[in-house]
């Protein structure tokens, strides 16, 4: 996932002279809420602008109009750090000169989702304001309060039908080396004549194994020779002699 600022929603306010929002209807805030929504029907019918919605109050004044003004990442841009979280607005107070210059606006640059930093047409400070404060700025002649910033994110969902067999293989190399840890062991017995031949291995603990064994022969009681089976015996040897 990653998270980015998509735009800012203002209102534009009426200012008096001691910087507070006024019921009085301002020429300034009158003329850039129409260019906004001259913009915003512009952008409706498939032209270039960039405005949001604007409201009306019901005494027919203009007091307020509030905006929602979209936001470019600047990112990979001249002057920006790499990686750097920035992104920018314009607000403009002209409509687009024919003679193909910039409008005359009022720029804003978002780090957060906190507070906005504003400069006015000729590139000069102007303040920061924080999202929800209520605290109106004054800029270019025109009061500003920033309502919110709105942020947007986005969820990255990928398939590879390759995952449970890798799964499973992480499964397999588990169980075996588990397998791997127990102790198994072989014995083998052959009998020549009178006589038995013992052997044996396993893969872990061969001493442990080497003294079980020792043990368990010693515990397999001896047979004594029976009596005919020893005078069969002495014959024969006597025969060879």
């Amino acid at each position: 996932t990653d998270w980015s600022l998509a735009a800012l929603t203002l209102r534009l306010v009426d200012l008096d002279q001691s910087g507070t929002p006024s019921s009085s209807s301002s020429s300034s805030a009158d003329q850039t809420g129409q260019l906004l929504d001259q913009l915003q029907q512009g952008a409706t019918q498939g032209k270039p602008a960039a405005a949001g919605s604007s409201s009306r109050k019901p005494n027919g004044g203009l007091p307020q109009r509030a905006f929602n003004l979209p936001l470019a990442s600047l990112e990979g841009r001249p002057g920006v750090p790499r990686n750097a979280k920035l992104y920018a607005t314009f607000l403009p107070l002209e409509a687009p000169p024919e003679d193909g210059r910039p409008p005359r606006g009022i720029s804003m640059l978002v780090r957060d989702l906190e507070t906005v930093t504003f400069y006015d047409s000729k590139g000069q400070f102007a303040g920061v304001r924080r999202a929800g404060s209520g605290k109106p700025i004054q800029v270019e002649g025109l009061g500003i309060i920033l309502d919110s910033i709105v942020g947007s994110t986005g969820l990255e969902i990928k398939s590879d039908p390759g995952v449970p067999l890798v799964y499973a293989g992480f499964g397999a190399l588990m169980i075996t080396t588990l397998i791997s840890y127990i102790s198994h062991s072989q014995i083998w017995a052959l009998q020549e004549g009178s006589d038995v031949y013992v052997a044996g291995r396993s893969n872990r603990s061969k001493v442990l194994f080497e003294s079980e064994l020792n043990s368990v022969l010693d515990a397999v009681p001896e047979v004594q020779p029976s009596t005919a089976t020893a005078v069969a015996a002495a014959e024969t040897v006597s025969a060879q002699q």
